[in-house]
């Protein structure tokens, strides 16, 4: 069976099944599916929430789908439609793939339609209300309407009546791919305080595994997820109680990807947005979730030609610790130490620059699904993840030098080359394959050039080793290794100087060999690598024997000794919480990723 057939028999529900107009009201919900698991039983709830964006299945069930929806406009007599987009993902809500289906199916009736995308996704409608009839258009919603203080209350509520939009959707040739929950062991009840759920049945309608049950890949909901969902940053596996509440059951959401482990436990991907499916690469079992390792910091393909100091090349899986590889410093770029100064980096003229060699310190390799094709030949990774650091290649964007994201990268933009000379960017498409990428850490000038284009070097993050225990919440501690996205941990307000609760949104797991024990006067330990910091008087950097640090009691500790661990050695870091820039590591006040990248 191919992986696009096996995942399709999977796929036993699509977001369409929860759309729907409140009364009198010009505006359709196209909704999203949500997993609430029933503490006190075996059942699945899927609350159709109104939430998500997007739609899952094949080309003619999106156009089935939007026709009918076209089909109930040109019924009301509008003539024209305004869609609306998450307003933190305008480009995947619709996704491009889906706004020329939405357009065509409205131009079968001669409605025009415009796509809201701005701050605020109900603009349009809400300029319109109170004129009754919204002068003739239609309004249909990817998510919930930011507001629902006046009819849209419906939309959002026990009240509002999704029966049209299911008949319609039962009445198609489609409804069998589209509404297939409706069929099974599921049934409807418009009397719950949200418009609509199903009930699924684990034996019936799922797949089991270690105890949890397999429908989809969902998130936690909750306004800190938002950006991060939207950027595809924060995925999670199964269905369990995670997240934010209602009453007293946990509550999930969908992400930008579909993962799924079929019964041969081999994992599935597909993005929501596009119909490539594909056999997943490398995963990362993190307590009971599967997260996609961290290939963000790689830049270069395998078999790709380093250029050498002396001129020569050197297949990027050929280069050892100790080479010297050229570089090239842009004049005046920070060091990369100072993270945020590198990244916003720029120049218009770049006299004065150095060429010169730097010396290959650490390698490190990782398959990657998805890459950017350049001018048919640079292979760039594919990271859409705006909230976690990745590769950065020199590029020149109208007059002005900058490091930019793969996703950054236009066509007419111009890369440097190994000699200076600018090279113009013709073509750039994705291609859904798994690609092994790595990357170089050089010193001391931060660059190299791969495929004769330079790109800076991202050493991969400053860690942990695995048994490190993290100060949770609640005053608990559970070992880093088994942090997840969403766990709520304590941190530090450097400004008020208390205390604060923070929520994970990104975790790393990486080999290092630069590790070192850290020894305090109070007995504590914690080993860390050699350049990771901590919050010192007041600023991040790392510890000499001698300095204070604050522990979760915000008492100061002195570290006593420090001394230097032999071995590569599995090290994690949490790079990234909603509302702080460190975290308590072994009761220490560490830095996070973000404070000093």
């Amino acid at each position: 069976m191919s992986v696009q057939t096996t995942i399709e028999s999977y796929l036993n529900y699509i977001t369409g099944s929860a759309g729907g107009w409140p009364a009198n009201t010009n505006v359709a919900i196209f909704a999203g599916v949500d997993y609430i698991k029933e503490e006190t039983t075996d059942n699945i709830y899927l609350n159709e929430m109104n939430t998500a964006c997007g739609i899952y299945g094949s080309y003619n069930e999106q156009t089935a789908s939007f026709n009918l929806i076209a089909d109930y406009a040109n019924e009301k007599g509008c003539t024209t439609a305004y869609v609306y987009g998450q307003n933190d993902s305008v480009k995947y809500n619709p996704s491009d793939f889906q706004q020329p289906i939405i357009s065509s199916s409205f131009a079968r009736h001669g409605i025009s339609v415009n796509f809201e995308y701005n701050d605020n996704t109900s603009h349009t409608y809400f300029s319109q209300r109170g004129q009754n009839q919204y002068t003739g258009s239609f309004h249909l919603f990817m998510q919930t309407p930011w507001y629902s203080d006046d009819n849209l209350l419906e939309i959002v509520s026990g009240s509002f009546n999704k029966t049209p939009f299911r008949t319609i959707l039962s009445s198609s040739p489609e409804s069998a791919s589209l509404i297939p929950l409706f069929n099974t062991s599921s049934f409807s009840d418009t009397n719950a305080y949200h418009p609509d759920f199903v009930v699924k049945n684990p034996a019936q309608d799922g797949t089991s595994f270690d105890n949890s049950i397999l429908f989809h890949k969902y998130i936690a909901e909750n306004p800190t997820y938002q950006n991060a969902v939207s950027s595809g940053s924060l995925i999670e596996t199964y269905i369990v109680p995670s997240g934010s509440t209602v009453g007293t059951q946990g509550y999930l959401k969908s992400p930008k990807y579909e993962y799924l482990m079929t019964p041969d436990r081999q994992i599935l991907i597909k993005k929501k947005d596009k119909l490539d499916v594909s056999i997943a690469p490398k995963f990362i079992l993190s307590g009971d979730r599967y997260h996609m390792q961290n290939a963000l910091l790689y830049s270069t393909p395998s078999g790709s030609l380093i250029r050498m100091y002396d001129n020569s090349t050197k297949q990027v899986q050929d280069v050892q610790i100790g080479d010297v590889v050229k570089s090239y410093k842009p004049v005046g770029m920070p060091d990369e130490f100072f993270f945020e100064d590198w990244l916003s980096y720029s120049s218009t003229d770049l006299s004065g620059s150095i060429a010169s060699g730097s010396v290959v310190v650490r390698t490190y390799q990782e398959d990657y699904y998805g890459y950017y094709l350049i001018n048919g030949s640079i292979k760039v990774p594919v990271m859409k993840q705006s909230m976690m650091k990745g590769a950065r290649y020199f590029l020149k964007q109208g007059d002005t030098w900058t490091w930019a994201k793969p996703t950054e990268i236009d066509t007419g933009d111009y890369f440097l080359d190994k000699d200076g000379n600018e090279v113009e960017i013709t073509s750039k498409t994705e291609v859904a394959q798994e690609e092994t990428f790595y990357s170089l850490d050089v010193e001391d000038i931060d660059t190299y050039f791969t495929s004769d284009i330079l790109v800076h070097n991202i050493p991969p993050g400053k860690c942990f080793t695995g048994d490190t225990m993290i100060t949770l919440a609640d005053g608990t501690y559970h070992k880093i290794k088994h942090i997840e996205l969403g766990s709520k941990i304590k941190t530090y307000d450097v400004e008020s100087g208390k205390l604060q609760d923070s929520i994970v949104l990104e975790v790393v797991k990486i080999l290092h060999d630069n590790l070192v024990k850290y020894k305090f006067d109070d007995n504590t330990e914690i080993m860390a690598t050699d350049d990771h910091p901590f919050y010192v008087d007041e600023n991040y950097r790392t510890l000499e024997v001698g300095d204070e640090v604050l522990n979760d009691e915000l008492n100061k500790i002195k570290v006593v000794s420090v001394e230097k661990i032999d071995g590569l050695i599995e090290t994690y870091n949490i790079n990234k919480t909603n509302n702080g820039k460190n975290y308590f590591a072994n009761r220490v006040l560490v830095s996070d990723e973000s404070e000093t990248e």
